[in-house]
């Protein structure tokens, strides 16, 4: 800790502390060479050295106010607009002194602003200054070209010495924000790689919950399917219908945990590998082809399961009611967009249907109606034809 390097540690976080330090050293630098200027302006040309103690002033002020406050902010702002006014006070109205040094200082202040108090401030002062040079040029000019006369070495020394000080304040204010930007675009860099890193452990640990469940759903149907040799063969049936829902559920966390992306899934591998997979439950002698059209690439978790349970209640009654032993059978499910987000289902079979159960016809005729109310849909049955729309409730 020195004059140069103050203690920070009472400010948080990288800005806060970068600022901090920034206006201390302003500051200091001001208070150090203005001293130096105004020693030789008031030995030389004290008419025109109101300038140059202000800015003493200023610099003296700021250190004693930083000294016992860590509120760098309004000190920001106490520079700008001071910086502003005493710049255009004089360029305007002290006509024996040159003005090149203001208009570095412009560019200091505006820097000033940009850097301590923000973009949209430090293009207020663009405006502000960039109108005052107007004012400078068409009003104050030629009078100030009128009365200027030739300089001693002193006062060229004296100008010299304010002019490197202003170009060293602006190099030094340059730096700062190209700090503040390599600071800034190492910080995102590193937020994205641990943001990424993050991503990849919650895929991981995201597919590891699905292969969990997928595993629990398994063993939730080889219980029931134990359970079944116990019971009669009426009520068989219905564990196998049950089973048959368990299934559906469990692929859709199998094809999730083995997606790229968790929340979709392909849509005509799903309902492909679904059929199939009712298809070998049943064990039907017929030979059927299963036929999967979908212009749909994918579709989401909330619209995926009464979508699959759907499939599932009638690639079931298909394979129970539809196909006779050793005939030839085909399932043909056609799936499309017809708006934003309607999803249209087609779903035929070719077999020749014999009478279902009453109960159980009864009862997947209500799941089917209730998962299309779901999915905020319609449907129409024409003999062994489904045709479905309804909304994908994932967009």
């Amino acid at each position: 800790m020195s004059w140069f390097t103050p203690n920070t540690d009472s400010t948080e976080g990288y800005y806060d502390k970068a600022r901090y330090l920034l206006i201390w050293r302003i500051s200091l630098a001001f208070t150090l060479v203005f001293s130096a200027l105004a020693v030789i302006y008031l030995i030389l040309n004290p008419g025109n050295s109101h300038s140059v103690l202000l800015g003493l002033a200023l610099g003296l002020g700021g250190l004693v106010y930083l000294k016992f406050t860590t509120k760098y902010v309004p000190l920001f702002w106490v520079y700008s607009i001071s910086g502003t006014l005493i710049i255009h006070f004089s360029i305007n109205f002290i006509m024996e002194y040159t003005h090149y040094v203001d208009f570095l200082w412009m560019i200091a202040v505006i820097l000033i602003a940009y850097i301590g108090i923000g973009s949209r401030y430090g293009l207020i002062f663009i405006i502000i200054n960039g109108l005052g040079i107007g004012v400078f040029y068409f009003v104050s000019l030629n009078t100030h070209i009128k009365i200027l006369q030739d300089k001693s070495n002193i006062n060229l020394t004296g100008d010299y010495i304010e002019v490197s000080l202003v170009l060293f304040l602006i190099a030094y204010l340059l730096h700062q924000h190209f700090l503040f930007s390599d600071y800034t675009r190492a910080k995102l860099t590193l937020s994205n790689e641990n943001l990424e890193a993050k991503n990849q452990e919650n895929v991981v640990l995201l597919k590891e919950v699905h292969h969990r469940v997928k595993n629990n759903l398994q063993i939730i149907t080889s219980l029931l399917r134990l359970q079944k040799a116990e019971l009669k063969p009426e009520s068989e049936v219905k564990f196998d219908e049950a089973i048959g829902r368990i299934m559906t559920m469990s692929l859709i966390h199998q094809k999730l945990y083995q997606e790229a992306e968790l929340s979709k899934l392909v849509v005509k591998e799903y309902v492909l590998d679904l059929v199939e997979e009712i298809k070998n439950a049943y064990q039907t002698a017929a030979e059927v082809t299963i036929e999967v059209h979908s212009s749909i690439e994918s579709i989401g978790m909330k619209t995926v399961v009464p979508f699959g349970l759907m499939i599932n209640e009638l690639a079931s009654n298909s394979f129970k009611h539809a196909f006779k032993s050793g005939s030839e059978g085909k399932i043909v499910i056609h799936v499309r967009a017809i708006e934003k987000n309607k999803i249209a289902l087609k779903y035929y079979d070719n077999g020749i249907w014999r009478t279902p159960d009453i109960s159980c016809s009864k009862f997947g005729t209500e799941l089917i109606e209730t998962l299309i109310e779901q999915l905020d849909g319609t449907y129409k049955r024409t003999d062994s034809t489904y045709e479905f729309q309804f909304t994908n409730i994932d967009t």
